[in-house]
């Protein structure tokens, strides 16, 4: 018998971790033939195409969770042989430098390349589903059967928001503006995102100082230009119940779904509604079987006049309905706030009149108490109304000297008042916050979508769905994409990046929605161990990190056993049953582990 010599045995050791099931979803989402589609390479480019730049750079975006261009060809020189057997793809030494990574940012940020990839990613998308507008969603309803009446419409919702960065410099898109992350302090650009069935359909970079409202129209336009389609609801917050907006979209024939902003303009209007709603009978609106509140709603004629395309001037009519609704978990919500407003606020005016003392300032008139009495109330948006403040004029008489210097029994005296005011107490007036309790909670929606395309229940069930851009920011902001604070300092980069992960978000909505899909058929609708700190815990909505992170934790490792340069063992640890479920969830073959050939 042959001994064997260990010089003729090689074994190799591959940490394989979550970078095939990473590149398997992207090749998947055929977003390496999107981007190559749609980007003219340089008639000079050499190695990896535009496309696969991409798709190994998201690869490692969601695997090392950060989004840093120095880092990436370090990484990728690291795993070269993995990458290059898992996308069949010669990879050289400076494929993903710095420079590289920049001329691909900058390609993505041109809007003549850009408009045309988003596009193609919603087509790869939209397979799943049907794009329907509000006509076609009735027909859809009469002649299916099988949807309640409570089934929100498939509307397009809008929304913006701001990121900041380190960034100096007064030109270019980080400009100081109201930040939603509470960094004032910090310059910003702006996000404008669409989104329709929780999946992203548009995502456009601004610069940080403009103001949301301009932005609704150009993005529900750009979004009737992907999807070729008119007749969609768009919904917003109330940055997009701008008159001018709403006639727009009605001379466009599209439909809006918004709610009024308690605007000086609208307060009076406001608060008829609510009293009206406080002094009749209201409609109870359930969902799934829970009580979600009341309301009631009535039409009103609109009229506005605009500005079209080419500058000429258009009168727009229509009628819109208005929907008036008291929800019970906002109603609790705000009721919470308003009581701690409350106690911050008494505590704050029991401290205007501190007792005498040593640095003690005390208050000597009444106007003056009385205008601090409601700078507070402002503060803390508190309606005076709901105080009873009592407070006492307090005077002490002293003697003085008339003449300067040290005084003597016999120098003359005179009498000086010293007037203080000081609150007594401070109490809430029970009856008039009963009645202002009464008065929370309540939302007054527009649209003009007919009553039976979409009922009462609808309104509130479809725009609640505006979360949906709400969640697909917090994803952008966070771990692993991690957008604040941004790591490329020129417009032409931070557009670029921008659109770059706005790809990769597009990638974990599209793995969740199949995931979701798939469970659906599961006989238990969940599936368990994916947690590992909670093992009996379940989920019917797995996210793509924590998937993620479950085959990062494990180290997965492919080890293989070489005589004379042929395979005499192969195997694969640490590879488990959740690693198996999460493959088949997400319709990807095994063999992507299991046959890899380095």
């Amino acid at each position: 018998m042959q001994d064997l010599s260990s010089n003729d045995i090689v074994v190799e050791t591959v940490v394989l971790n979550d970078i095939p099931l990473l590149l398997s979803l992207i090749k998947s989402l055929g977003i390496v033939e999107s981007i190559d589609g749609n980007i003219v390479e340089h008639g000079n480019h050499e190695g990896l195409s535009s496309g696969w730049l991409v798709g190994i750079w998201l690869c490692h975006i969601l695997h090392q969770s950060t989004h840093a261009k120095s880092v990436v060809s370090d990484w990728v020189l690291k795993h070269r042989n993995l990458l290059e057997s898992l996308t069949g793809q010669s990879i050289s030494d400076t494929d993903f430098d710095d420079t590289r990574l920049g001329r691909l940012l900058r390609r993505l940020s041109l809007q003549s390349n850009w408009l045309p990839i988003e596009k193609s990613l919603w087509l790869n998308v939209v397979e799943v589903y049907e794009v329907r507008g509000v006509e076609q969603s009735q027909e859809q309803l009469v002649s299916e059967g099988d949807l309640p009446i409570s089934t929100p419409l498939s509307g397009v919702h809008i929304d913006l928001t701001g990121s900041c960065g380190y960034h100096k410099g007064s030109n270019g898109l980080m400009q100081y503006g109201k930040s939603k992350d509470n960094r004032d302090d910090l310059r910003q650009f702006k996000l404008v995102s669409a989104v329709l069935h929780g999946h992203l359909i548009s995502h456009e970079v601004l610069s940080g100082e403009q103001a949301d409202n301009a932005h609704y129209l150009p993005t529900a336009a750009r979004v009737s230009s992907i999807l070729d389609k008119r007749g969609l609801l768009y919904a917003g917050d109330s940055k997009m119940a701008d008159l001018q907006t709403r006639a727009t979209l009605q001379y466009r024939g599209d439909y809006y779904l918004t709610r009024l902003p308690a605007t000086p303009g609208n307060a009076d209007f406001i608060k008829g509604c609510i009293e009206q709603g406080m002094n009749s009978p209201l409609d109870l609106i359930y969902h799934d079987g829970k009580l979600l509140g009341g309301g009631y709603e009535f039409d009103r004629q609109q009229s506005a006049e605009i500005t079209l395309a080419d500058g000429q001037k258009q009168q727009v009519n229509w009628t819109e309905r208005v929907a008036v609704v008291r929800s019970g978990n906002y109603a609790q919500g705000q009721q919470k706030r308003l009581v701690r407003r409350l106690e911050k606020a008494i505590e704050a005016i029991q401290k205007l009149t501190p007792p005498r003392g040593r640095g003690r300032r005390q208050i000597t008139q009444q106007s003056v108490l009385e205008q601090k009495i409601k700078q507070i109330c402002e503060k803390h948006k508190i309606p005076l109304e709901l105080l009873h403040i009592d407070f006492e004029r307090q005077v002490t008489v002293i003697e003085k000297n008339v003449r300067r210097g040290r005084a003597t029994t016999d120098s003359p005296k005179k009498q000086v008042q010293k007037i203080r005011f000081q609150i007594q107490e401070v109490r809430v007036d029970q009856t008039a916050l009963e009645q202002h309790i009464c008065s929370l909670g309540w939302i007054v929606y527009v649209t003009q979508v007919p009553k039976k395309n979409m009922n009462l229940t609808q309104v509130v069930t479809t725009y609640r769905k505006n979360n949906d851009v709400e969640i697909q920011f917090r994803r952008l902001k966070n771990a692993p994409l991690n957008i604040r604070p941004l790591l490329v300092w020129t417009d032409d980069q931070i557009i670029g990046l921008n659109n770059l992960l706005s790809i990769a978000l597009r990638l974990m909505t599209y793995s969740e929605a199949i995931m979701a899909q798939a469970l659906q058929e599961h006989p238990d609708k969940q599936i368990e161990g994916l947690y590992p700190e909670l093992p009996t815990k379940k989920t019917a909505t797995p996210t793509l990190k924590r998937c993620c992170m479950l085959f990062s934790k494990a180290e997965i490792t492919s080890v293989r056993v070489f005589y004379k340069g042929n395979i005499i063992k192969s195997e694969l640890h640490r590879f488990d049953d959740i690693h198996w479920k999460i493959l088949q969830l997400l319709n990807i073959p095994m063999t992507v582990y299991t046959e890899l050939r380095i």
